[in-house]
């Protein structure tokens, strides 16, 4: 299910062969070059997670943050220049992404040169001593990192759940952008469950054109003990809730956002898992309403066509006046005559027949059947014959 952790953008970049390329130091260097220096934004950009970094319930202005696989996102400079962060450390394993990303670094102002750096490390061991750091970002890296539900991937995301909260000072966030998959459920509801973690905030993410569900969530930095906390509030996805609202972009991209988990009502902490399998639940619907509507009206414009019929009569005396009224007055499923008159045109000596024009639907028929539909319907007496002159697709 490789497409599952990849968003759209890098169909056309190069993809890994298997799911363990994507802890590959080697793919992503080969990746980022691959990209020519355009920045790749894991899953989001900025402005639909704007409104949870600036939310004064969980942050004030300035502090640290942590930004754990940073790539060559332009996420690396914009948590100092539109987040307000004071301290803004961006760390990858990718070496070439780094080098490009200080490349960026020395074009941006004086402030923000002094409050970005870059450090290449491995976030499973990160050199930094205890409580450093008042907030970790990160999107798209622990889903990249957890391929599967197996021992291994379970002993590594305790691992990365351990060293963030070692650098976080006490009630640190974490942010994770995640598409929140059930194996990954199962790896955040075990970080919940050692205690050291309280899930606070979560938001969906729905983009109109987009096939994916990313979630943002956000974790605070507890004591040891053995039970966590978590409150929740209710609210289901592109239902409004009450102090929510869409999230401002700076593009035309248009995000609704649902605040489905936040700490201030006491619930059970398992309710994560109902509300996340709820909004996936409601997302392939709506994805699924959106696909089947798209397909209706594909199907209505390229299986129409523009029909040209000729009715000739059976001779000079025919009243073609009285078979146009005869047809309009027919009722053909599948079959919508024009409103412009039918025209008479010339034949010989003095004979005339009917030019007329009809969209079909040849999912239901084909031209030639609609004409024996027509002549049966006439008296034979009256019409010879029925041709189909040009029968043209409409788009």
């Amino acid at each position: 299910a490789l497409f599952l952790l990849i968003p759209l953008e890098a169909i056309e970049m190069a993809l890994p062969t298997t799911l363990d390329d994507f802890a590959s130091a080697n793919f992503w260097d080969e990746f980022f070059t691959a990209r020519g220096g355009k920045a790749f934004e894991w899953y989001c950009e900025y402005p639909a997670m704007a409104k949870v970094l600036r939310d004064p319930r969980l942050r004030r202005t300035g502090g640290s943050v942590f930004h754990a696989g940073c790539g060559n996102s332009d996420l690396c400079f914009e948590l100092q220049e539109k987040a307000g962060f004071d301290v803004v450390v961006n760390a990858d394993f990718s070496r070439l992404a780094l080098e490009e990303m200080h490349e960026k670094l020395v074009t941006k102002s004086p402030q923000t040169r002094a409050q970005c750096s870059f450090v290449a490390l491995d976030c499973l061991r990160i050199p930094f001593i205890e409580d450093q750091f008042q907030w970790v970002v990160e999107k798209g890296l622990h889903d990249a990192m957890m391929k599967d539900a197996g021992e291994g991937c379970r002993e590594n995301s305790n691992k990365l759940f351990s060293e963030f909260s070692r650098i976080l000072s006490a009630q640190g966030k974490l942010m994770i952008v995640s598409l929140a998959q059930a194996h990954l459920v199962d790896l955040f509801e075990a970080a919940i469950q050692s205690g050291r973690w309280d899930l606070v905030y979560v938001w969906s993410l729905m983009e109109a054109e987009s096939p994916l569900l990313p979630f943002i969530l956000v974790f605070r930095k507890g004591p040891q003990r053995g039970a966590a906390s978590g409150g929740v509030v209710s609210g289901g996805v592109g239902e409004p809730v009450v102090g929510s609202s869409g999230l401002a972009t700076s593009t035309s991209t248009a995000f609704s956002s649902t605040r489905l988990l936040f700490d201030e009502v006491s619930e059970p902490a398992g309710r994560f898992r109902e509300l996340i399998a709820g909004a996936q639940a409601k997302f392939v619907a709506r994805r699924g309403k959106a696909a089947a509507a798209a397909t209706t009206a594909r199907s209505k414009s390229t299986n129409n066509h523009l029909v040209v019929l000729d009715i000739k009569p059976c001779d000079t005396e025919t009243d073609l006046t009285a078979i146009e009224q005869t047809l309009r007055t027919l009722t053909l499923e599948h079959v919508e005559w024009l409103p412009a008159p039918f025209e008479v045109v010339p034949i010989a000596f003095g004979l005339k027949k009917l030019r007329c024009k009809c969209v079909v639907s040849t999912l239901a028929r084909d031209a030639a059947s609609v004409c024996d539909e027509l002549q049966a319907a006439l008296d034979e007496d009256q019409v010879q014959s029925i041709d189909v002159v040009s029968s043209t697709a409409m788009r």
